[in-house]
This record gives structure tokens, C-alpha cells and sequence, in this order.
């Protein structure tokens, strides 16, 4: 299936996402981790969902990935609520930011999952490569090597802003 017609099968109808088609920031107007479920769009995969214009550039980057591989690009995590920040951070220590203060809180982070999560593959040099062209990076501080956060973070992919 091209990305486009999975981005307008995820989306088609008028529920609960037309509020978030019609506006695709709206989930800008809500604070970290308390975006309504309505204002989010789903990615595809099983309870995983993004700010609308993020999901929309995650499938075609999907989409892409696939025609590459040949086998669907795949993650753990995307939007996380207030609450689920709070778990993450209490499970996880500081491999999950400050609850309120998550890039998963605003609907602009995944996590990967299988080879793409893991530095080194051609999975995720595909991605540092090819992931800007649809407004996803891997930022600076999660590379293992910048010193930045020990360990890095070779699955979290972030979608760039203009704000």
C-alpha cells in the first residue's frame, strides 16, 4: 500500500480524528501528556499515535522504509500520556525525561523497534539518512558517542518543528 492511500485509510471517515484533520496542530493547544485521543492521529500500528502531521510524515517515511526493506518499520512507543510519563520515568529512570517535559507528551517522538532501534544496522543508518526527507531525526544527544546521554538512545526519532 503507498503511503499515501495508508495515511488517507488511517484517517478517512469522520471519527475521532476529523477534528485533528481539520486543524493538524490542535494537539499544540494541550498541555504535555493531556492531548485528547481525538486530536491525535494513529500510525498504523496498534495503539501508536502522533500529532496528525507527524503521523502523516511517519507513514510516508513507513512507506518508504518498506519499499527499501521490505518489511514494516516498527515501534514501542509514540505518544505518551502524563500518566504513562510518570510510569516511564518511575520504571526507567532517567531513559524517560521529566514527566511533562517528553517530546512523546507533544505527539513528536517514536521509539523504534527491531533493527531500526539499533545503532549500527543499515536499518537505522537508513534512517539518519533518509529520515529528514519526511521530518524525522535522530537528535545529537541520543548518539551513544556525542557523550551527551550515557548509553544514548539509539531507537528515539523525533519530528522536526517549526516552533
Amino acid at each position: 500500500m503507498a503511503a499515501g492511500a495508508l495515511v488517507a485509510g488511517m484517517l478517512a471517515g469522520g471519527t475521532p480524528h476529523s477534528v485533528a484533520r481539520a486543524d493538524p496542530l490542535a494537539a499544540d493547544r494541550y498541555p504535555n501528556g493531556r492531548i485528547p485521543a481525538a486530536v491525535l492521529c494513529p500510525i498504523g500500528q496498534p495503539g501508536q499515535s502522533l500529532r496528525c502531521d507527524a503521523a502523516r510524515d511517519f507513514a510516508r517515511m513507513a512507506g518508504a522504509y518498506r519499499a527499501h526493506f521490505g518489511r514494516p518499520l516498527l515501534v514501542t512507543d509514540s505518544y505518551r500520556s502524563y500518566a504513562a510519563q510518570v510510569s516511564c520515568r518511575a520504571r526507567k529512570g532517567s531513559l524517560c525525561a521529566v514527566p511533562g517535559t517528553s517530546n512523546h507528551g507533544r505527539g513528536l517522538a517514536v521509539d523504534m523497534d527491531g533493527p531500526a532501534a539499533r545503532c549500527g544496522t543499515p536499518e537505522h543508518a537508513w534512517l539518519q539518512l533518509h529520515g529528514s526527507r519526511y521530518g524525522w531525526l535522530w537528535p545529537p544527544w541520543a548518539n551513544p558517542t556525542s557523550g551527551i546521554k550515557p548509553g544514548g538512545e539509539c531507537w528515539h526519532f523525533q519530528y522536526r518543528t517549526t516552533s
